[in-house]
């Protein structure tokens, strides 16, 4: 007989469980930790042959609610003996101690299985397991609290003690074969900002510890948690290191995320639905998740344990690490996916333009080795998951209805405590009453700004509603930074009407060339300078003050107030001549090469707006170059991008017309019949260019031999190769673009921007694809189509 120990975490995850082929490990006995737990119920029943096991040991440590943090409460733990062919799972539920007998009893009386049976401990981390283990085999650990269920010191102990006890003692009792519950988390920093850096993780790494940087985030109860996941799992290979004789695998999902087993006590309150809560708070108008991207189907991660457990023993050089990912997966591309599989739901999703974008380009898991080893072939579709979700979801709401933890109360108002007044849960008073517990208690939902770097640092960003700053904005408020705009009188005040977001403000600045800057800088530690002119909106003597004197009586009153950071937009075009023919001469441009233009060649050109938009850049960035120099004190870095596309922030307003669309009015053009732009042919999505202007931020200062120029670029793209890829991606655009054989060739061979610098220094490996740039610009432009044709 063979018997496996589960010990699982906080939620009720999965209830059925994919076929096993037959294998040596028949009629085999399975210990389950915390068996309730979701994805642990999923590994229990399906289509088990009759007498393929003779038993099955669930380990569940359970309670009444999962309530927050302000509540006290307290843990206990059921163990169960089932009889199924896998490996099972646990759960933690916080309970007051006068309900532990009760729901014990409850579960005795509620879950009758042939061969099941529960024992109870009282806490993973310190209780004896002697009769649990009794008879057992193998063990399956999955218990561990969710972030910002315990306090750190609590977290620490659950995640790292909770499973170095069961295993010591599992050890000790003669138990060989371990699989134990990890995280995605594991693999990356805490801060999970790689998340968002185009990476690709696999199990042969790790996320990096740093004291200080763990101090400057203990607030945050993500960071809190993935840190000590991380030491548990290193702890626990430290052991297995020390004890050669047993056989251990770990398994890492992606964010879990499906439907509740029918085995098990459903969950009555909003508290109680786990990692799903994010599901919920998608469809009841709640904020679309930024992270994380990484969705993985709990039936998925309940067959990645069991398909581990029966591969064990692993040879003795295997990792013993597997992640399991259905898909890299944007929430916003769920609610997208959800509005049209389920279109009764439109009304309880938000409006998903208002949606901020991501804060860089996504990473992916490696999921070669569940495959390849384990055999994991196939996944779940994203898409199924989160229908099947839902599903469950709103027949919980529908069964509930009123919360059986909280009589008298809404579902959703379990995740309120139970001090406030029944009265405040009408929809009429839960706006004032969120704003006010955010502002003390922290952000109330799982959301974003949970998994974020907090920093003190203050910024001053700009021509803050521009393109490129509104983009900045965001990617440095999910970064933890506070941001500082400038703007001008004629918006500033709706701007503050209309844009409320924690961590930004906002101050008056309407001539960014001579304006006095002393109550701007006050308290900022950085200075992002993106403010600038566009081609032929100025007369040539303004593009050039707004240009040169824009930038730098910025930068002087920085230096004068102290601040030693700076970060410069410049532009490609300061590498080579404004007139741009060198730009077909098959030639590669550099940071350090500079365009030169004489007197006679400016007088002849001095009626194209872009020859003197790209004159006056030049000239801006050789006064900040001399200035620096004379100032070595001052830290600068300037960006040089290509020609900026792609879709808004939506955290500003929106542009009103073409004259205020920027740069993608050549795409606008483009797709209303207009010619196909010949030029520029060195093209980058905004997203790319604000992420830079952030990484250029965090490497200063560098050395002082360092050119400090970086050029930002995703490659040559010919726009009627690009106007070719609308035509097979959005056939409906078709009557919108000119034929394309009517498109007058290149004057010359394409030249390069060499982007070595960026990827080198700055670490920007990858650009987001100029397809996808083009596709996501078009989507807005078609969006503000449709928005300005109703305002008409």
């Amino acid at each position: 007989m063979w018997i496996v120990l589960l010990s699982f975490l906080l939620f009720d995850w999965c209830d059925e469980l994919e076929t096993l082929e037959e294998t040596t490990m028949a009629k085999e006995l399975v210990l389950v930790g915390d068996s309730l737990g979701y994805w642990r119920n999923e590994i229990a029943y399906r289509d088990i042959p009759a007498g393929y096991w003779d038993q099955w040991i669930y380990r569940r440590t359970y309670c009444r609610r999962a309530v927050e943090a302000w509540v006290p409460c307290s843990r206990a733990s059921v163990t169960y003996r089932i009889n199924l062919g896998l490996a099972l799972m646990s759960m933690v539920f916080h309970f007051d101690r006068t309900a532990r007998g009760a729901k014990y009893d409850q579960l005795v009386k509620t879950v009758n299985v042939p061969d099941l049976e529960f024992v109870k401990v009282d806490d993973i981390a310190t209780g004896d397991f002697t009769e649990a283990l009794k008879g057992v085999d193998a063990v399956v650990h999955i218990a561990c609290p969710l972030p910002g269920r315990k306090d750190i010191d609590e977290t620490f102990k659950s995640a790292i003690e909770g499973t170095l006890n069961v295993v010591r003692q599992a050890e000790k009792a003669g138990i060989k074969k371990f699989v134990v519950t990890s995280s995605f988390g594991t693999v990356l920093s805490p801060t999970h900002m790689p998340a968002f850096a185009g990476l690709t993780f696999d199990e042969t790494m790790w996320g990096r510890l740093d004291e200080k940087e763990f101090l400057k985030n203990q607030g945050d109860k993500y960071y809190v948690y993935f840190t000590a996941k991380i030491k548990a799992e290193q702890a626990l290979w430290e052991f297995a290191a020390d004890h050669p004789h047993i056989n251990v695998a770990t398994i890492l999902p992606g964010y879990v995320i499906g439907p509740y087993p029918k085995t098990f006590p459903r969950p009555t309150s909003i508290a109680a639905t786990g990692t799903n809560d994010f599901v919920h708070g998608l469809i009841n108008k709640g904020e679309v998740p930024f992270a994380p991207n990484w969705i993985v189907d709990v039936r998925d991660v309940a067959k990645g344990h069991v398909l581990a457990l029966g591969k064990l023993p692993l040879p003795a050089d295997d990792v013993g690490r597997f992640i399991i990912n259905g898909a890299t997966y944007p929430w916003k591309k769920a609610a997208e996916h959800l509005k049209k599989a389920k279109p009764e739901l439109a009304d309880r999703i938000i409006d998903l333009d208002t949606v901020n974008p991501l804060p860089g380009v996504l990473s992916d898991l490696d999921t070669t080795r569940a495959r390849e080893i384990l055999g994991i072939q196939e996944f779940i579709p994203t898409e199924k998951t989160f229908e099947d979700t839902v599903d469950d979801l709103l027949v919980l709401e529908q069964e509930v209805g009123l919360c059986r933890d909280c009589p008298g109360r809404p579902f959703k108002a379990c995740l309120w405590p139970r001090w406030i007044p029944e009265v405040l849960y009408h929809e009429q008073f839960e706006p004032m009453l969120s704003e006010i517990l955010r502002s003390i208690l922290g952000s109330w939902n799982f959301l974003a700004e949970e998994y974020q770097t907090m920093s003190e640092k203050l910024v001053l960003i700009t021509g803050v509603t521009g393109f490129v700053a509104g983009h900045t904005t965001d990617m440095l408020l999910a970064r933890g930074y506070r941001v500082r705009g400038t703007v001008r009188s004629s918006k500033y005040d709706t701007v503050r009407k209309t844009v409320q977001k924690t961590g930004l403000e906002f101050v008056k600045i309407d001539e960014v060339a001579s304006d006095d800057f002393t109550d701007a800088l006050k308290g900022v530690d950085a200075v992002l300078h993106l403010a600038c002119v566009l081609p032929g909106r100025q007369t040539l003597d303004e593009t050039f003050k707004s240009a040169i004197e824009g930038t730098m009586n910025v930068v002087r009153q920085a230096q004068k107030a102290g601040i030693k950071k700076v970060v410069v937009t410049s532009t490609f075009g300061n590498l080579l001549n404004p007139s741009h023919r060198p730009m077909f001469q098959g030639l590669t441009f550099n940071e350090t090469q500079w365009g030169d233009c004489s007197r006679d060649e400016f007088e002849r050109n001095k009626d194209d707006k872009y020859y003197i938009y790209f004159t006056a850049k030049m000239n801006a960035e050789h006064a900040l170059w001399e200035f620096a120099a004379e100032h070595p004190d001052l830290e600068v870095a300037t960006i040089l991008p290509g020609l900026i596309l792609g879709p808004y922030s939506k955290t500003f307003p929106l542009p009103t017309s073409v004259g205020t669309m920027g740069t993608n009015d050549f795409i606008h053009g483009m797709i209303n019949k207009g010619e196909v732009p010949f030029a520029p042919v060195w093209l980058v999505d905004v997203r790319d260019v604000a992420k830079a202007h952030i990484m250029a931020l965090e490497k200063l200062p560098l050395p002082a031999d360092d050119l400090k120029r970086f050029t930002i670029n995703a490659g040559t793209f010919p726009w009627k190769k690009l106007a070719e890829h609308l035509l097979k991606t959005k056939p409906e655009l078709r009557d919108r673009i000119i034929p394309l054989d009517t498109v007058p060739p290149l004057p010359g061979p394409l030249g390069s921007l060499d982007t070595t610098r960026a990827k080198e220094i700055l670490g920007f490996t990858e650009c987001i694809p100029m397809e996808k740039t083009f596709e996501d610009a078009v989507d807005d432009i078609l969006m503000l189509e449709k928005l300005w044709a109703k305002k008409e």
